[in-house]
Order: C-alpha cells, then sequence, then structure tokens
C-alpha cells in the first residue's frame, strides 16, 4: 500500500509547478490518485489533487502527513489527471494553471429532492405518529400510501434514511426515442457506424442546414443507450441556449448542461452525475472538455473550425488537441463536424488520418441561398455613400412587404470605430493600450475594448486642444441608428453590450420565434448555430473587414464566417438571399463563398500555405514578453531569442526563429510587448528546445521582473 502522495496544488502560481509529497495518514482507508486533499503547506491550509502514489520518500526534508481526504464527490478521476499532465507538457505551463482548467466543486451539494422507498412501513408510521412535524407532512404520507414518491431532502427525511426506514431510490432513465433521418443522413450515418472503432476520428461536413445535428444525436442516442456518455462540444454559450431545445426534444432525461454562467450548485450537479457514469450526453462549450467522464462512449465537436475552440489565457490550448488526447487515451470515437473545416483538419483528410463523411444539400433539399455582392466603389462612384447599399435596400423592404425576418451582419460593436481630430489629424487611442477607442453613443464615452477603459466622450482633443474630433466609420450602434432612420420596423441589436444577462440568448430566440423582430442587426455571435425559419435576407455590410487582417489565416478565417452567416438566410421553407458588401469584389475567397465551393477554396489555400511554410504544413510557436519597463523587455526578449538560438544549434533543431520584434498590438493593458516566432516541421523538436529555453529563462534576473505566454498553437498574432 502506497504511503506517500505527490500533491498538486489548487493555488494557481508560476512559482509553484511541483508536485510536493506528504505522507498519507494510517487511518486512509481508500485513496486513489486524484483524491483531494487538504494540507499544511508553508504553515497556510491548502487544498490539492493526488496526481501520484508511492511508497518510497524522494523528497529529503520533512514530510507532513495529509490532514484531511475529503469526499469522493470532489475527486478527480485518474484519467483526467493523465489529462492535466498532457496539457502541462504538451502546452509547456504549469501543473496548476493546468489544474485550473478543472471547475472541480469546492463543495458538496445535496439535492433539492430525493426519490424515495419505504423499507420498514410499520416503523415508519409508528416514527410519524409520534411526530407532529412528520404527521403534517402531506408529501410522506403519501409516499406511505404509495410505497415510493418524491421527498424534500430535509434534515428529517435524511435522518428517516439513515435510520432504515426509508432508501434512496435512482430514477431510471428511459430509453432514448429512434430519430428518424432522411435517406442522405441515413447513408451517411450507415457509413460512420460502419467505420466506428477504437481509434475512429471523422468528419462530418455538411453544407449549413444539411442536417449534421441528426445525425449527430441519431449517434449520441446508440451510445446513451448502451449506457455510456456522451461529450458535445459547441463553440459559444450562445449556440448551446438553442441546441440545448432541439436535443432535450429527443433526450429530455439525458441532457445536462455545462458552461461558465451556471451557478456552483448546477455545476455540481452535472459534475456529480458524470462522475458517477450516468448515461447522459453533455452540451458544452470547451470548459465541458475538462469534466471527470467515467463512461465516456463519443465525443462530438461541432462547429470544429471555430476560434473560440482555442484558449488565449494561458494555458493556450485549443480543445480540438484535448479532444483528440482523450479520445485516443480512452479508445473514443472522435466526431468533428462544420460546414466549413479548418485547413488543419482537411489537411488531415487528405492525407487519410481522418475518415471524411460528406452532406452536399440542405435538409429535404432546400435551397441553398443565392448570394450576391456588391461593389461599394461602384455604388460610391454613383453617389450613395451611406452604410446600405441600394441592391440590400430594395431586399431590406421587400422581406419587410412580405413579413419576413432580415439579419444584418457587422462585425464590430459600439458607434463609431475611429475618433480622428480634423485639425491636427490625431487619432483617439487607449491610454493603456496601442489601439483605437470606439465611441458608443448610449454610454456616451469612448471605450478601448481590449482593456475596457472608458473615458467620458468629448470633442476636444487632447493633442491640439481644439474642438475638433470627428467621427469615423460605423459599428452596430450606428447601423442600429441608421436602420431607424430608413425603415418602419421592429429592430434589434445583438452585440457584446446587449448580451450581459444569463438569458440574453433565450429572449432573442423567443423574440424571433414570436416574430417580434423584422430586422436583427448583430456580429459573429449570430453568425453561427442558429436557426430561425422565417430569417430570409442576410447582408453583410462589410466583408472587407476581416479580408485585410495582416494574419496568414485572415482569409480562412473569411471564408469560414461569411459561409456561415449566409447559412443563417433560408432555413425556413422560403428560399433565402445573401447581400455581401464589398470594396474588392474579385477576390478569391469571395468567389468561393459566392460559388459555395469549399474544395476549389481549401486546395488554391493550401498550396499557399505550403509554399510559405505555414500551418498545417509547418508548426509555430509564439512567445510573447511583456511588462511596464519597454527597456527592460526589449533586453529580456533578446536574452530569450539568443537562448533559443544556442539550444537550437546545440539540439540540431532545423528551426527558423523569427524576431524578437514589437508585437502588432505593441502596449496593451500597460505592458509593453515584444513577441518571437518559432517555424519548424517537426514540433517535437521545437518543443524540446522551447522547453529547455524557459527552463534557462527562470534562472535569469528577466523572469520574475516580466510576463512570459507561451503559444503552441496560435490562432491571432495580434
Amino acid at each position: 500500500m502506497a504511503t506517500y502522495a505527490q500533491v498538486a496544488l489548487l493555488r494557481p502560481s508560476r512559482y509553484l509547478d511541483l508536485l510536493y509529497t506528504y505522507k498519507i495518514p494510517y487511518e486512509a482507508n481508500e485513496i486513489s490518485i486524484g483524491a483531494r486533499v487538504k494540507i499544511n503547506f508553508n504553515n497556510r491550509i491548502e487544498e490539492g489533487f493526488i496526481f501520484s502514489l508511492s511508497t518510497e520518500n524522494t523528497y529529503q526534508g520533512e514530510v507532513k502527513p495529509i490532514l484531511e481526504i475529503l469526499p469522493k464527490d470532489l475527486w478527480l478521476t485518474p484519467e483526467l489527471v493523465e489529462l492535466i499532465k498532457w496539457v502541462s507538457e504538451y502546452y509547456l505551463c504549469s501543473i496548476t494553471e493546468a489544474l485550473n482548467l478543472v471547475s472541480s466543486p469546492e463543495k458538496i451539494y445535496l439535492p433539492s429532492e430525493v426519490l424515495c422507498a419505504v423499507v420498514d412501513e410499520h416503523r415508519l408510521k409508528q416514527k410519524v405518529e409520534k411526530s407532529k412535524c412528520l404527521k403534517n407532512d402531506k408529501a410522506l404520507a403519501n409516499l406511505l400510501k404509495e410505497k415510493s414518491g418524491w421527498l424534500k431532502n430535509s434534515v428529517r427525511v435524511r435522518k428517516l434514511i439513515a435510520e432504515g426506514l426509508l432508501t434512496v431510490i435512482e430514477k431510471k432513465l428511459p430509453a432514448p426515442p429512434e430519430i428518424v433521418l432522411s435517406d442522405s443522413q441515413s447513408s451517411v450515418y450507415r457509413r460512420i457506424v460502419h467505420d466506428l472503432g477504437k481509434d475512429f476520428v471523422g468528419l462530418l461536413h455538411g453544407v449549413t442546414g444539411s442536417g449534421k445535428t441528426e445525425i449527430y444525436l441519431k449517434l449520441a442516442g446508440d451510445v446513451i443507450k448502451q449506457g455510456k456518455q456522451v461529450l458535445f462540444l459547441l463553440p459559444e454559450i450562445g449556440i448551446t441556449t438553442q441546441m440545448v431545445a432541439r436535443v432535450k426534444k429527443y433526450f429530455p432525461d439525458h441532457t445536462l448542461v455545462y458552461h461558465s454562467r451556471l451557478n456552483s450548485r448546477e455545476k455540481f450537479f452535472v459534475w456529480h452525475e458524470v462522475r458517477q457514469g450516468k448515461p447522459v450526453l453533455v452540451l458544452g462549450p470547451r470548459s465541458a472538455a475538462f469534466l471527470p467522464f467515467i463512461k465516456l462512449g463519443l465525443i462530438i465537436l461541432d462547429e470544429e473550425h471555430e476560434l473560440s475552440y482555442k484558449q488565449e489565457e494561458s494555458p493556450k490550448y485549443h480543445v480540438r488537441e484535448v479532444v483528440y488526447w482523450r479520445a485516443k487515451r480512452l479508445g473514443v470515437p472522435l466526431l468533428l463536424g462544420t460546414a466549413t473545416p479548418s485547413l488543419e483538419t482537411y489537411a488531415a483528410v487528405l492525407s487519410g488520418a481522418i475518415k471524411y463523411y460528406r452532406l452536399e444539400k440542405r435538409y429535404q433539399n432546400r435551397p441553398s441561398p443565392k448570394i450576391f455582392i456588391v461593389d461599394m466603389f461602384k455604388e460610391a462612384k454613383e453617389g450613395n455613400t451611406g452604410i446600405i447599399s441600394r441592391t440590400l435596400n430594395q431586399k431590406i423592404e421587400e422581406r419587410l412587404v412580405k413579413g419576413e425576418q432580415v439579419f444584418l451582419f457587422l462585425n464590430r460593436r459600439g458607434f463609431a470605430p475611429t475618433i480622428m481630430c480634423r485639425s491636427c489629424g490625431y487619432f483617439y487611442r487607449c491610454p493603456d493600450c496601442d489601439v483605437a477607442v470606439t465611441y458608443h453613443k448610449e454610454e456616451k464615452n469612448f471605450q478601448c475594448h481590449y482593456c475596457g477603459k472608458k473615458i467620458v466622450a468629448t470633442r476636444k482633443c487632447p493633442v491640439c486642444q481644439e474642438n475638433s474630433l470627428d467621427l469615423y466609420g460605423y459599428g452596430t450602434e450606428r447601423v442600429e441608428e441608421e436602420l431607424q432612420r430608413l425603415y418602419q420596423a421592429r429592430i434589434l441589436r445583438v452585440d457584446y453590450d446587449t448580451m450581459k444577462g444569463k438569458d440574453s440568448y433565450e429572449k432573442i430566440i423567443l423574440a424571433m420565434k414570436r416574430k417580434e423582430v423584422d430586422i436583427l442587426v448583430g456580429t459573429q455571435m449570430l453568425a453561427k448555430g442558429f436557426d430561425f425559419p422565417d430569417l430570409t435576407l442576410v447582408g453583410v455590410l462589410n466583408a472587407d473587414q476581416s479580408l485585410n487582417l495582416p494574419d496568414f489565416r485572415a482569409g480562412e478565417r473569411s471564408f469560414n464566417l461569411l459561409t456561415q452567416v449566409a447559412g443563417r438566410a433560408g432555413r425556413g421553407i422560403v428560399p433565402g438571399e445573401v447581400v455581401i458588401q464589398t470594396f474588392n469584389p474579385e477576390n478569391y475567397v469571395l468567389k468561393a463563398v459566392k460559388d459555395g465551393n469549399y474544395q476549389q477554396y481549401a486546395l488554391k489555400e493550401l498550396f499557399n500555405r505550403k509554399l510559405a511554410g505555414y500551418p498545417p504544413f509547418n508548426k509555430i510557436f509564439r512567445i510573447i514578453i511583456a511588462g511596464r519597463d519597454e527597456q527592460l523587455i526589449l533586453e529580456g526578449a533578446k536574452c530569450f531569442a539568443d537562448l533559443l538560438k544556442f539550444n537550437s544549434e546545440r539540439l540540431k533543431a532545423n528551426i527558423e526563429i523569427i524576431g524578437p520584434a514589437s508585437a502588432p498590438y505593441y502596449k496593451l493593458k500597460r505592458n509593453y510587448r515584444y513577441h518571437i516566432l518559432i517555424k519548424g516541421n517537426k514540433g517535437n523538436i521545437a518543443r524540446e528546445v522551447l522547453k529547455n529555453v524557459v527552463l534557462e529563462f527562470k534562472t535569469t534576473s528577466f523572469y520574475s521582473k516580466l510576463t512570459l505566454a507561451l503559444d503552441l498553437s496560435p490562432q491571432i498574432f495580434f
């Protein structure tokens, strides 16, 4: 039996990247990897998890005993401990940072009601006769009559259970219903079932509105009938809201929802059900990937291309890589799904590493929306300098007459994104960041969308002191105001500023369903996942916004986003139309979106990526060094780059080191930022070099004076 445990602290710290040895108390009846314990750490009572057990002590100093072993409902599973270790090694973060990804409950919450059955009717009746409180309990009286039923989980009821008068019985979940598929869906479903196996990874590539969800649920039903669990990941909480209704239609008793907006009691309930091995389907964003599944039978990653699956805070993990690891470790099938596969996934399909399944038509053979590209240069030459082109205006008016709904997409919140002095040319920027502020008319302030700073709006230029600050460009607030001027319509704006409530998404879905909205104007919050049958027109107000970013993935993101936005149109009986406004109508990405030809676009983009040495053909790692002292940060970045060059030569690593250079957003939240890029075709060698450099850099005087962030699968480069 093990006598020593290596414990990871729950307190996240860059300086506590160790496992600490503690002695297991003799009276401990049962203990295993993943157990949650209380310990004395540096004369403070701390909590942590056991990451390994041993019979020998390798620590030279005094070994303190574990103070308390907490209840099993608070433990991690051994497999989850392995996952945390893998995240730490793969993303080169500390154990405590990786452990922080798991939202483990801090306390046990008892259910409000329990399903009980009578064990000893005679003794229970005697007990009831002697107690006025029990005699007046109508639920208990009904229980005695029916022999079983639901009771409030009170102290009195728990006492009756402890005395053996009542017993708690498990509610039997009904078998999930059969899901009827169309011919095309059935064909794909049968192929997937035929291919399912221990190392199965597949991509379900279906156009928007093709019915991918029904295939997911048919497969999920098969797994639940086997008494196993399903992890169904979605990119955002907003999509989860509408998907819950669809999933609960088929699995009302088997569906659990998990995301950051749940309270502690709600999170514990999901954690408990999953850890107990109940046959459930868990819906949620990336945080749900770190739940303690006991009987996982299938992982579904919907909208697998989505940027929101990548965490931008440390540890900067990508959930697609996390579920790949879990699926392989547990021998569980992994099914990816999207209308616009990421190029990394599509390249894996072409190489044969991932199986491929295609749905080429919309459900019930409904037509795909017709797409029109409007040249805004031509519009301006012909006298229209407004936000809405004449083509889009005409189609909006037609929809309003017919009583159909319109969605206008602009991925920029606020009223005006640029504030410039017309006297001296000064651009108003955030004093704490190297970025322009945005004017928000409703709040009458200038806001930084990176640090959140708010400044009272003014016309006075801080440089020349003239009252000559003017507004340029437009965001969703300004579009909403313009629409109110142009149309007699009910307009709803959906962006970060209007969606802060817990039930915000439910209200939008309900308003659209009741046809209380004529025109919906919003950001990418509405670009995917939502299904409004009466929405027949989509207008993209500025397609160039994402196309012109200085990022090798700009084309891919634009294609994905525009295709997903266009897919919101015509999902009901009435065919849809899409109007894309651009100053660059000949762009090959826009042409591919119009033609609906993913393969044509993807092959061209992959060819360009291969020539330039970009992912998926090479790995790119990014190191960001930040701090308040501008000169010190530059010196620290140079030191890090020198260590990289030395170690790459020592290990004979064929990698390219670019930088250090100032980051595109040189200053954020008062911190100056430099970055270094590593390019190489063998990620393991580059990771080994970087790991050695980080260890060496921690011994320098720079480490304690600056912030070091490692991004081993960077998706954005600001």
